[in-house]
């Protein structure tokens, strides 16, 4: 009896602890509606990197990027189309390893992706360069 009311005070200890984190993840509410459309490794200094979306892949809706490995300041992204019009999503915010950005709404619905572009830089990398990892989402 005293065993089980251990562990259930170590449980509830450990819940408690785990949900008062400081950093709030961004989840995804459906994952397998979104696609993998590229990764990116991002440079220990100031870097501008530009992800090529094929047409054949088709239109979007959202997109969103996920950090690994090490922080990342994200300035902007910008959306450029395949009928050459594009869209700046300025962020300006730091991103822990292991956090997703918000959904970025493409304006106009469906758009096909002709580029991402990113201005961003790792943030104190210790061994590893931060890697991001974009998502879209028909």
């Amino acid at each position: 009896m005293k065993n089980k009311f251990t562990i259930t005070l170590l449980v509830t200890i450990l819940v408690g602890m785990m949900s008062c984190t400081s950093q709030q993840k961004v989840l995804v509410a459906n994952p397998s509606n979104w696609e993998v459309i590229g990764t990116r490794i991002v440079d220990k200094h100031v870097d501008h990197d530009e992800l090529w979306v094929t047409a054949a892949r088709g239109t979007y809706t959202k997109l969103q990027f996920q950090v690994l490995q090490s922080a990342v300041y994200v300035n902007n992204v910008r959306v450029e189309y395949a009928n050459g019009s594009s869209e700046n999503h300025v962020i300006q915010r730091r991103f822990e390893r292991g956090t997703s950005s918000k959904a970025l709404d493409l304006k106009g619905g469906n758009r096909i992706i002709k580029k991402i572009i990113f201005n961003y830089k790792t943030i104190k990398p210790r061994r590893k360069k931060a890697k991001i990892i974009v998502k879209a989402k028909r």
